[in-house]
This record gives C-alpha cells, structure tokens and sequence, in this order.
C-alpha cells in the first residue's frame, strides 16, 4: 500500500487515542473508545456483582446447603453483572483496532488482554457506512457474507476518522 491514498483522507488532526500505522501490505488504525465517566459503571459492576455473588453463593457456602434454585436465580443477575462490567472495561482501556494486511483484514475490539477479533477479506467489502440503531451509532461494513457491525462506544470524530481510513484502505 502506498502512503499517498491516506494523506487525502481528510483527516486534519486525529483525535485523542487514535492512530493509524502504515505497512508495507496495508494498515493498522487504532481508535480509543475511553470515557471517563465509564469508572461509576466499574463502581457499579463491583458493587453490584460483589453483592449477587456474595448474597447468594456466599450465604450458601457459609451455611453448607446448596439451594438450587437460588443458584439458578443467581445465574441472570451474574450474566448482567458481567455485561456492566464489560462495558465499563471497554469505555476504561477500550481499544478498537482495523487492521488490513494484504488481502485479509481483521476487526480488534477489547480491553487490555480480553479482545474480541473478527477476520474478513477486504475485497469483499462493498461499502462502509454508519447506521444508528436504538440511538447507537455503529460502523458497518458491508459484505455478501454478512455485515460486520462494530464501534457504537466511539465519539463522532474516533468513528469518522475511522471510516475515512477504512474507505482509503477499500480503494487499494
């Protein structure tokens, strides 16, 4: 890949957290999807999922009598616990990351070790486009095979520079 396709990118200053990294065979864009309002929802995953665990197995463990139906009631209230906690380990350490190499191409979304991937062939891609759904902004690329949706915790300037890197790298 040539440098010249990202220079015409329209992107004057990147903002805080974003980068995009040249190689030979193509790319690596990088975008941050911090806020930091996102330490009360770790406040709240602590409490909140300290509190299940704590109220329901460890009531149990500490009078020896395994109660299955209050293990099973238990089970939803850790599954919520652990999507707040997510959340919130994403908009802390978050890290959306498109990288191009050759001909394949892989979607990074994750926080510190925990990274979710998604690999795709980049010419298959037909398009890029940002579609809102229950006023969620998200990125879409869009594939035969399927489109790939990722980025609803990116800021206007993350996700727009973003697209225009994704739309530099379609074009090579």
């Amino acid at each position: 890949m040539d440098a010249e396709r990202f220079r015409h990118t329209n992107i004057p200053a990147p903002p805080a957290g974003a980068t995009v990294a040249l190689r030979p065979a193509g790319f690596v864009a990088s975008v941050s999807t911090r806020d930091p309002r996102a330490w009360i929802l770790l406040l709240f995953f602590v409490v909140f999922g300290g509190g299940v665990a704590g109220g329901l197995y460890g009531s149990q463990i500490v009078s020896g009598k395994w109660d299955f139906l209050e293990s099973m009631l238990g089970l939803p209230l850790l599954a919520g616990a652990m999507l707040v906690g997510w959340q919130g380990m994403m908009q802390t350490w978050g890290r959306i990351t498109v990288v191009r190499d050759g001909d394949a191409g892989r979607i990074e979304q994750g926080a510190g070790w925990v990274v979710l991937t998604r690999r795709f062939r980049w010419p298959d891609l037909r398009g890029v486009e940002v579609v809102e759904r229950s006023k969620v902004k998200q990125i879409v690329l869009q594939r035969e095979a399927g489109d790939l949706r990722f980025g609803g915790l990116l800021d206007e300037a993350g996700r727009g520079d973003l697209i225009a890197v994704i739309r530099a790298g379609m074009r090579g």
